[in-house]
């Protein structure tokens, strides 16, 4: 996710390519549009927040 929002990948083609790549294993569209958008508001970690 990282790299497409560097590459400035749209999310509908950034989505494409994780699920061809996962499959069925592929995170769900909401959590990959979640982790897109933290990613386009400059979040460098890739872990979870704290609860």
């Amino acid at each position: 996710l990282k790299y497409c929002v560097a590459n400035e990948i749209s999310f509908t083609n950034t989505f494409k390519i994780l699920q061809k790549a996962y499959g069925d294993n592929c995170l769900s569209k909401t959590s990959t549009f979640e982790w897109f958008k933290k990613f386009q508001e400059r979040r460098e970690s890739v872990e979870d927040d704290p609860r």
